[in-house]
């Protein structure tokens, strides 16, 4: 059985939707009312510290674990970092798989585990074209 994370920004949200929705395929379910901005939320937290190699915590949509696309692709790395991956139920990703890494990829990492340079970095061919033409940048 899994881990499961639901978030709401304030109390007069209800959390219970969610908690259904991941209790029907998670052992545990983590729970905050807090606002996703935060780095730190405590229930997330224990979701990110628990993972191993292989599991693959849970939660209903990309917008439950952050706020943008460089909090995702942090959380991203951190989780695959760890050997496990990360299950969006109502979108239907899911990291483990080539469809699921399309959607939230993770940087590729050094030998030293730690995260290089985004695989969306923009080329830079288009700095050498004005010098050597068009084909320079085509070439690349």
């Amino acid at each position: 059985m899994g881990l499961g994370y639901g978030r709401v920004s304030t109390r007069d949200q209800d959390p219970y939707a969610q908690r259904d929705r991941l209790t029907a395929g998670c052992g545990r379910v983590y729970l905050d009312t807090i606002s996703g901005a935060l780095s730190s939320r405590p229930a997330f937290d224990k979701v990110l510290d628990a993972p191993g190699a292989g599991d693959v915590p849970a939660f209903t949509k990309l917008d439950r674990l952050g706020r943008s696309v460089k909090m995702l692709e942090q959380i991203a790395d951190r989780v695959q970092g760890a050997g496990a991956g990360l299950r969006a139920l109502d979108q239907n990703i899911d990291t483990t798989t080539p469809e699921g890494r399309l959607f939230l990829p993770s940087r590729p990492r050094s030998p030293n585990g730690n995260a290089t340079s985004s695989p969306h970095a923009p080329s830079t061919a288009w700095r050498r074209a004005p010098a050597a033409g068009p084909a320079a940048a085509r070439r690349s």
